[in-house]
This record gives C-alpha cells, structure tokens and sequence, in this order.
C-alpha cells in the first residue's frame, strides 16, 4: 500500500509511516545515545509498538508522528509529527522528532518542526503547539526554540525527575514571514565593553541567539549629548539635537524584545544609560504629543554589583522599568547578581543567567 505524504520541505518529506519501515526506525530508536533522554530502551517489539501507535492516531486523530524522509532518495531517517501528550495533567498537541545519529546537525530537526508548526497551525484548531523533553535534553528544546517556542515551565515528573515545556501561541505565529525570528536587543549598560557587564550580555546573547534574531549594542559606543531641558519636544515630539540617539531607539523600535544590562554606578544606572533615557524623552508618554515606538514590546532587565547587597540591583532595576513604563514596553522579568565586580565573577553565577534566559 502506498504511504500517504503528508508535507515537503526544502529537503524533507514528511508521510505516514507503516511496518514496513520497522528497520529503519530502529535505527533511530534503538539507538541509545539518540534516547538517552527517555524513561526507557527500545527494542524490536517497542518500536513495533511505537509504529502502531501512530498509525492509530493517524485513523483516531488524523496526524501523529510521521516517517521523515529524505526528499532526493526517500531514504527514512528519523520521525517528527504531531502527537497529543499528557502534559503535567493536560493532553495538549506536541511535536515531536527525532533524528537519525548519522543525519543530526544538519539542521534536519528544525526543517521539519517549523514545518509540522506550520501545517498544525493550518490544519487544527489548537491556540498552541508544545515541545516537551527530559530538562537535560537540552539539544531537543534548543531546536523548539529554533522554531519559535519559547520556555513555558518546567515540572516535577517522576519518568524525567524534571519535565521541561516549550510553547508557542497561533497568536505569535500569525502574520510572520516564515522562519522570521522576532528580535531581541541586548544593551550593555556599562562604558566598559570587555568587562562582567559585557560578558553577562554575551552569555545572554549566547543563550537567546537560537530563537531570537539578536543584537548587542554597548550605550557608550553612541555619540549623543545630555539632555538641555528646554522642553521643545513636549511641543513638537521632536528633540532639537541632531545626534545618535534616534540610531538607538531605531534600534529599540525593530525589536520586539529589549534586555538592560547594567552594573551599579552609585547605587544606580550608570551616567551614560541615565543621559541616554534622558533624551527619550520625545518618546515619553506623560506628554502630548509625543514620538512612540511600536507597541506589544516585551522588556526585562538584569542589575549587577560588587557588594553582598540586593537592594542596589532593586534600585536599577526599577530605574529600567520605569523608562520601560514610560514606553510602554511591558516589563516581563528581571535579574539581579550581587558580589560581581570583574568578568571572572561571573562563571559562577552562569547557571542563574541561564535560567534567567529560559524565560525570556
């Protein structure tokens, strides 16, 4: 009987898959390096199972996971589909994938989960697609990521110890190019471009890089004057000074994303970020008229200093929400590291980072 393809990609083909390809499939999941990360091993009768599995959820449910193929041989080397997964209680729509170990980081993974988002997203009525994994998996939510998901939450499972979740909303999805990424700005706060400040905004970078289009800009690599107070733009929404402050918020208005990253100065943002949100205020909304920035921007902010104390990082973080505010950038989450005064500091405090970024 002829296998029913469902989608192509650029280099895939997604069909239904059958006994048939039992062989092939053990090759993937049999492997236990690829399943590490499950609860369980394979053998020839699991993956008998796990085929007939999904050729019920073809009949019950109309998609389940499907053989991937290559499209210039036809040759399976791996699965990746739709499947309804009980999610922390709930049977929510997972993709799923996995890849044969010869054919991994060739981009296979991603190819075929933005196309399987795609077509759920054309094909059903779910609000959102989920990816979940084993926490220490982190090669199958870094390709979740890739697609757009972004981290949901993580939960205590007794066949993961930890379960971490990925989502993404058909709200978020709607309207976007294909493969667009949304893009994140990182600011380094800080004069200083080689030191703990920097270093935290490129483990940021580092981390967010795979689901964002990201850029890093350090405040004191723009040329722009303090702020005079003459008030024009509460008249005009126009600042009277011609420098590179509208190159900044030309860069704040692209991304839908806005992380500050700032040391103390005095127990609060450094004097360049303070001039800087100064002359925003063309931007601000307490007059009118006023310049704006596109709306639905998400902003999060990280404070960092050299003493023992949090309420110095408080300070900044609020003196960066409040600007956020006055933007209407809505505030979603915020850092703050104490004892860090130089970039070796830093190492030990990655883990806070990274957790930090999964929320982003």
């Amino acid at each position: 009987m002829k296998q029913k393809k469902i989608l192509e990609t650029e280099r895939l083909f997604l069909r239904e898959m059958d006994m048939d390809d039992l062989d092939a499939l053990f090759k993937v999941l049999g492997d236990p390096n690829i399943m590490q990360h499950y609860p369980y091993s394979f053998d020839e009768k699991k993956v008998r199972e796990w085929i007939e599995r999904n050729m019920n959820r073809y009949r019950d449910n109309g998609f389940g996971l499907w053989a991937l193929c290559l499209k210039d041989s036809g040759e399976m080397i791996g699965d990746c589909g739709l499947t309804l997964q009980n999610i922390e209680g709930e049977m929510l729509p997972e993709i799923g994938y996995h890849i044969r170990a010869d054919q991994q980081r060739k981009g296979y993974a991603k190819e075929a989960a933005a196309a399987v988002r795609d077509w759920a997203f054309a094909n059903t009525d779910y609000p959102a697609l989920y990816s979940y994994c084993k926490y220490t998996n982190t090669g199958s939510y870094k390709t979740a990521e890739s697609i757009g998901m972004h981290f949901e939450k993580e939960y205590p499972d007794p066949d993961n110890k930890i379960t971490h979740v990925s989502v993404i909303f058909r709200a978020d999805q709607a309207g976007k190019k294909r493969g667009e990424q949304m893009k994140a700005l990182i600011i380094n706060c800080s004069p200083v471009r080689t030191g703990a400040t920097a270093k935290i905004v490129n483990l940021i970078n580092d981390e967010i890089s795979s689901k964002y289009d990201t850029k890093v800009i350090c405040i004191d690599d723009y040329d722009f004057a303090f702020c005079k107070g003459c008030r024009t733009c509460h008249k005009t929404a126009e600042c009277i000074m011609e420098d590179d402050i509208t190159k900044i918020m030309n860069e704040f208005d692209s991304a839908d994303v806005i992380i500050s990253v700032s040391p103390s100065y005095w127990a609060d943002i450094p004097g360049q970020y303070k001039a800087f949100i100064d002359r925003c205020t063309p931007w601000c909304d307490t007059h009118e008229p006023h310049a704006s920035i596109k709306e639905g921007k998400k902003g999060y902010s990280v404070a960092l200093r050299t003493g023992p104390g949090m309420h110095e990082c408080e300070k900044i973080i609020k003196s960066i929400e409040h600007f956020y505010g006055h933007l209407h950038i809505e505030c979603k989450g915020s850092l703050g590291l104490t004892s860090i005064e130089f970039k070796e500091d830093v190492e030990p405090r990655k883990k806070e980072i990274t957790d930090f970024c999964k929320n982003i």
